[in-house]
């Protein structure tokens, strides 16, 4: 093994007993050579790794105070880390075995590691893996105890420098052997049987936050693992063929138990360990990403045979991540910080007033610890600190780090914030902030934020453009931002059969239908670098009417409604349809690795895809007016369905149009609740009528049943469908752009990087009703791109890949619109 190899003892070997000055000496060992600095003139990337010891003293505080002292050793804790240079200043990286690092602690970290890379304090991420059995860093804390001869204790300020000179002598050494990167990869697989969200549902359908990293209860553990990101990323270096570096990132809490006073990295730091062992050439690094209401309590109990247990399922997901992998050249390698200011929690128990009573009369020694760092939190803050939000951009892909202990759903945010690229998330930076949740968790009552989350409710808006600008850079000039330049309609065989790539038309997505999915296109599209999104049928599945003709909607008169122009809907209440559907809608997302899916003919029984569109009144069915009296409080005669439906068509029109509209927001309300449970990482989009509400009397309501804006809480993407051709204005492409800047007034969409709502219109290039011919493909194209879309597919492959012309054409849009 070389020196930056991990040669820490195996957690099963006898726990070994330290003292401060061994430990002390191991990290003060490494502070006697002089700086290094590497070559200035090398040309390209050059990257540098480097590794330290920081494991604490014996009798050092381990998770701030909270849980006993450092007694003994059972594997040793480390940082491990890389030094990027050839684009501006360097970037490092340090992720440390460490809980967390918090306030001016953190500054520490960032000033002594600048200084050592000769970088900016900016461009260091420094980032803890959140083991419990570890140190928490906080001298500002730290010494709001000193001042009051207080016996508790949060961690030893003394050790503390030790350890960071010791990790900035590590990054000097690092740089003499600074090597050439060429390449960047990127894998991720599924992690089986360890994560699982902190919430879950009682019995009374009240939610519950008591899913601890070890839980005993087996009612608790068989819940359902709720919302997590189920995939390990790894994102690699590489010099020509020849791995460098690996780092491996996950999103829970990693602890499998702890609380006794033995020191240990648990069982991501065995997994890494296992993987170094197995590839002593390349160097291993291991993250934690956004796991703040993540843990392992499904499937931990808190014995320790699950250590060993779970370090087996990280090292399986790490090895399959890594088989997975696919490399691309380095064309860039683009840093971005941002700014982000989060309030401090001011309410009962955290007021400046009430945290230093609690600092003086607490009688737990954890308690008054508790209060220093809110303090030491508030004054930072009070101050008007504004903490950095970097990301390291590299094409295809980006690392970003995110503040304390951020919540899963800004990891997933900032995958969805960035569906062209591989981003890999880390959290627990600067920690001073502890949880960050959403808004919901305040609502819902999460029990895990009485005192250990010091940042007050409303910081998901501020985290949310914090992460769209670091992933997304600031918006420039007038030419949108089009992250997605996709064909709907199948595998566009075509181009790859003529030796092409996708990539050499400006393709990188793909919509196929999802009764014609496989593994094998899928497989396809990956190593093509092409996102495969599946478009889902919900409300025009004629074929169950064959065996459930109750399923039928009923017209105005009473009977069942002709299919307008051959457009056979169903009733959207029919409860066994719906059942159907949803289970179907779950079986895709279960069976391929799609990376999103759209819904497709959402709306009521009508037939709009048509210059004259028929728009019939349903459903009148005696179910429908059931649910409707009950659920809008209207009360209906025992009448004929032909004078019920008069009724609703006039008097009762607004609260009628307002339930129908509810029913169909609804489903996708559900079909959201699957896709988090079963595929979080997947966009949600649904492809939908171009109309604004005002056209043809507002039959976007009051004949299809789709309200955007409710609609909207529950999508990533909305795809308008303004077939130009089709619908009459074959002269008036423009048209395409119209109706587009259209929705996103309506929606408050701008177009700018990293917006939680995004807008990817389908732009019809196929003949379809009128022709399109090829000289207008870069005029529609180009109309569909317009802000606030950041998106946009063609309309449709089967018939446009028949004409060459064409989609020459579009490749020519498309590479003009890449990034």
């Amino acid at each position: 093994m070389n020196d930056q190899q991990e040669r820490f003892p195996r957690p099963n070997r006898a726990a070994v007993e330290i003292n401060r000055r061994e430990a002390l000496g191991a990290v003060a060992a490494c502070l006697a050579v002089g700086p290094v600095v590497a070559d200035p003139a090398a040309s390209g990337f050059r990257l540098a790794t480097f590794a330290a010891d920081v494991t604490p003293p014996a009798g050092h505080p381990l998770m701030g105070g909270g849980i006993a002292p450092a007694a003994e050793v059972m594997d040793r804790l480390s940082a491990r880390g890389f030094v990027l240079s050839g684009a501006g200043k360097p970037v490092v990286l340090a992720a440390i075995d460490w809980c967390e690092i918090r306030n001016d602690a953190f500054d520490r970290w960032r000033e002594a590691l600048a200084e050592a890379a000769d970088t900016d304090p900016r461009r260091v991420l420094v980032a803890c893996l959140h083991q419990h059995d570890a140190p928490i860093a906080d001298l500002a804390a730290q010494r709001l105890l000193d001042a009051r001869q207080s016996a508790a204790k949060i961690c030893d300020p003394g050790f503390h420098e030790l350890a960071v000179r010791g990790v900035a002598q590590a990054v000097r050494e690092g740089l003499r052997s600074a090597r050439r990167v060429t390449h960047v990869g990127t894998g991720q697989a599924r992690v089986e049987a360890v994560a699982s969200n902190r919430r879950y549902l009682r019995a009374d359908g009240r939610p519950a936050f008591d899913r601890m990293s070890a839980t005993r209860d087996p009612a608790i553990r068989d819940q359902p693992e709720g919302l997590i990101d189920p995939w390990l990323r790894t994102l690699s270096f590489w010099d020509g063929d020849r791995p460098v570096l690996a780092l491996s990132a996950y999103a829970t809490h990693p602890m499998s138990h702890y609380g006794r006073g033995a020191v240990s990295a648990d069982f991501i730091g065995m997994a890494r360990r296992m993987r170094q062992d197995e590839m002593p050439d390349v160097f291993q690094i291991y993250a934690t990403g956004c796991g703040g209401n993540v843990t392992a309590g499904k499937y931990n109990d808190g014995s320790p045979a699950n250590r060993p247990a779970l370090a087996g399922r990280i090292h399986r997901a790490m090895v399959a991540a890594w088989a997975a992998t696919e490399r691309s050249p380095i064309e860039r390698a683009e840093f971005r910080s941002v700014p982000l200011r989060l309030e401090p929690r001011d309410g009962p128990g955290f007021t400046v007033a009430d945290l230093r009573k609690r600092l003086e009369t607490d009688p737990r020694p954890f308690g008054r610890c508790l209060a220093a760092l809110g303090l030491a939190w508030r004054a930072r803050a009070d101050a008007g600190h504004a903490i950095d939000v970097p990301a390291l951009d590299l094409g295809r892909a980006q690392l970003l780090l995110l503040p304390g202990e951020s919540y899963v759903e800004y990891q997933l945010l900032a995958q969805r914030s960035r569906p062209d690229s591989f981003v890999v998330t880390l959290g627990y930076g600067e920690a001073g902030t502890g949880y960050i949740p959403t808004d919901r968790h305040f609502e819902e009552g999460d029990a895990n934020l009485a005192d250990w989350c010091w940042v007050a409710p409303g910081s998901e808006a501020r985290m949310a453009r914090a992460i769209a600008a670091a992933l997304g850079g600031d918006e420039a000039g007038v030419r949108p931002t089009v992250e997605i330049r996709g064909v709907y309609g199948g595998m566009p065989a075509e181009i790859l059969d003529r030796g092409k790539t996708l990539a050499d038309y400006g393709i990188n997505a793909v919509w196929i239908g999802s009764g014609g999915l496989t593994r094998e296109a899928i497989e396809t599209l990956k190593r093509q670098g092409a996102k495969a999104f599946a478009e889902f049928n919900t409300m025009h599945d004629a074929a169950y009417l064959e065996g459930h003709p109750d399923a039928a909607p009923i017209g105005a008169d009473g009977t069942p409604c002709p299919p307008p122009d051959g457009w056979q809907g169903v009733c959207p209440t029919h409860p066994g349809y719906r059942a159907a559907r949803m289970a179907a809608f779950r079986q895709v997302l279960r069976d391929f690795a799609i990376d999103g899916i759209w819904l497709d003919y959402h709306h009521a029984h009508a037939s709009w895809e048509q210059a004259e569109p028929a728009l019939p009144d349903t459903c009148f069915c005696a179910r429908c007016l059931a649910r409707f009296a009950r659920e809008a409080d209207v009360k209906l005669p025992d009448r004929p369905a032909p004078e019920v439906a008069r009724m609703l068509l006039g008097p009762h029109r607004d609260r009628w149009v307002g339930w129908r509209c509810g029913v169909f927001t609804d489903w996708v309300r559900e079909l959201r609740d699957i896709r988090d449970e079963v595929r979080p990482g997947a966009l949600l989009g649904t492809f939908h009528c171009p109309w604004s509400e005002d056209d043809r009397g507002g039959a976007l309501r009051a004949k299809l049943a789709i309200d955007l804006r409710a609609q909207a809480e529950y999508l990533d993407v909305l795809s308008p469908m303004p077939y130009h051709a089709r619908f009459g204005h074959a002269a008036d492409p423009a048209w395409i752009g119209r109706q587009v800047a259209w929705l996103g007034r309506h929606l408050g969409i701008h177009g700018r990087p990293g917006e939680r709502l995004r807008i990817w219109p389908i732009v019809q290039l196929s003949d379809w009703g009128e022709p399109v011919p090829a000289a207008q493909v870069a005029q529609a194209i180009a109309q569909g791109a317009r802000r606030p879309a950041t998106g946009l597919t063609a309309f449709a492959w089967g018939s446009l890949s028949k004409d060459r012309d064409k989609v020459e054409e579009l490749g020519r849009a498309y590479r003009a619109l890449k990034p």
